[in-house]
């Protein structure tokens, strides 16, 4: 539906295409060398990341004391604390991420633009509340991943919810093609089978969820099946957000708890915390903190694996042994780990290992003895983002100049803050190349950008070793918040 009916270009997919020399028409590598490493521009982009996150090893190292790291996050606190912007005060700032901007460059330019335009948007409405007496700052309008919802996240819930039910609306045919097969038009005959099947598991592996959901974790027969359909439109509405706009990583400050808060409240014999409790459990550990989503990186697959031409059976085949393989390896060493004598899970990540299943059961604990009410605010703004999506899907058929509204749906990712300045610095280099360079110079340009990315990786990964060998964290990867 995405790739073929709505011509989707999966930004993502362009990197590996590119650096293994696949390009569009390619069955294969033109060279042995990929044409990307013979491009000077590449080398030229790979140096300024990877001199400058190798600068900040260094210094973290402490092999040589004294030195002073770079400063990537730019904080602008001291700059505008006293000013007329101290609304944005304790989150403005313009970090610096060499692999965002270098993803930017490939990201469509109406796509990127809406990505900071939006953020923007955000801080506008934010100056507009503190100058009307709503808050001081930033900090006067909490949110967080459980069931609090604050402006800024109440708008990007609606807009996500109208613009992930308009999506998988759309893509009703496939889904439901199992059941309807007629309903598949200009596809193949292979790819209709495969598609029959995709559908055949997915209607199954839901109803057993379902089930699961249901009969051995106890959630209530309701919240099991309506929760299950709210994860199901959240999760879509974030794939096509992630696989079209590009974005590295991100967090859904929204899910149905949110929605049961602060529609209903949480107060209600009907909302009542423990018809659901199960149900949050199972949505903490798959949907909260994964910054990395699988289910985008499937789609650039199946992407790949059509520009590529690759036999079906053999794609398939290779990526579930590559989750399996992932999977065991990963739980193994992890229980292995946990249960080592004299450190175990004490010793682990305190986050993961700690933190987070203690605030897990303990905002279980407090919404159950003192349950949150409904906010008429919240609903306000919940209404106002359902709104805003509907005119901009609605209206962007004749007036294509309006935003993308997929920045919009981006509003829920707390992690925006610290991506939408250098998608900013992605979409002026794409702009400025498209609109004064002819294809030949965009694609050597396009190699810098390329540089950055992999000048960035090299060094984390350069990092994470010099980490193992001398036992200290360097704080230098791809997490940013």
């Amino acid at each position: 539906q995405w790739a073929y009916n709505e011509k989707l270009i999966f930004p993502l997919m362009e990197l590996p295409e590119v650096i293994v020399g696949l390009d569009e028409g390619q069955t294969g590598p033109k060279d042995i060398i990929p044409a990307v490493y013979k491009n000077g521009l590449f080398w030229v982009g790979f140096a300024i990341s990877a001199s400058v996150m190798g600068w900040n090893v260094l210094c973290r190292t402490g092999v040589l004391p004294g030195l002073q790291q770079l400063d990537l996050n730019n904080s602008w606190t001291p700059f505008i604390r006293n000013s007329m912007f101290k609304a944005l005060v304790p989150g403005a700032r313009s970090m610096v991420f060499f692999i965002m901007i270098g993803f930017a460059f490939l990201i469509p330019k109406k796509v990127s633009f809406s990505l900071w335009f939006f953020h923007i948007f955000y801080m506008i409405i934010l100056m507009i509340l503190v100058a009307l007496g709503y808050g001081s700052n930033e900090s006067s309008f909490p949110s967080e991943w459980w069931y609090t919802l604050n402006f800024r996240t109440a708008i990007g819930g609606g807009a996500l919810l109208v613009f992930a039910s308009l999506v998988l609306w759309k893509c009703r045919s496939v889904i439901l093609c199992v059941l309807k097969p007629d309903k598949l038009e200009n596809v193949t005959t292979e790819e209709r089978r495969e598609l029959r099947s995709a559908s055949a598991v997915f209607l199954i592996g839901s109803l057993a969820l379902i089930l699961i959901l249901w009969k051995v974790m106890h959630v209530h027969i309701v919240y099991a099946v309506c929760g299950y359909a709210v994860i199901i439109v959240i999760t879509i509405g974030l794939v096509r957000a992630v696989a079209e706009g590009g974005v590295l990583g991100f967090q859904a400050w929204t899910s149905p708890f949110h929605y049961i808060r602060h529609i209903f409240g949480f107060d209600k014999s009907f909302t009542a915390p423990h018809l659901f409790a199960p149900l949050m459990i199972y949505y903490a550990v798959l949907f909260l903190d994964i910054k990395t989503f699988i289910a985008p990186a499937m789609a650039n697959a199946l992407k790949i694996r059509d520009d590529a031409k690759m036999s079906r059976i053999k794609y398939h085949v290779g990526v579930v042994l590559g989750i399996g393989v992932a999977c065991v390896v990963a739980i193994g060493v992890a229980i292995m780990m946990c249960y080592e004598p004299g450190h175990g899970a004490d010793a682990m990540h305190s986050w993961f290992y700690s933190q987070f299943p203690k605030s897990l059961f303990t905002g279980i604990g407090d919404i159950s003895k003192v349950p949150p009410a409904a906010s008429w605010s919240i609903r306000g703004w919940l209404l106002f983002g359902a709104l805003l999506m509907a005119a901009l899907l609605y209206f962007r058929q004749t007036a294509f100049w309006l935003p993308h509204p997929i920045g919009l749906i981006m509003l829920v990712n707390p992690l925006m803050s610290a991506y939408w300045f250098s998608i900013l610095l992605g979409w002026l280099a794409k702009s400025l190349v498209t609109k004064y360079a002819n294809k030949h110079t965009y694609v050597r340009v396009r190699g810098l950008f390329i540089g950055l990315i992999i000048g960035e990786l090299v060094i984390v990964l350069i990092a994470m070793i010099i980490s193992l060998v001398m036992q200290k964290r360097l704080g230098i990867d791809l997490n940013r918040q």
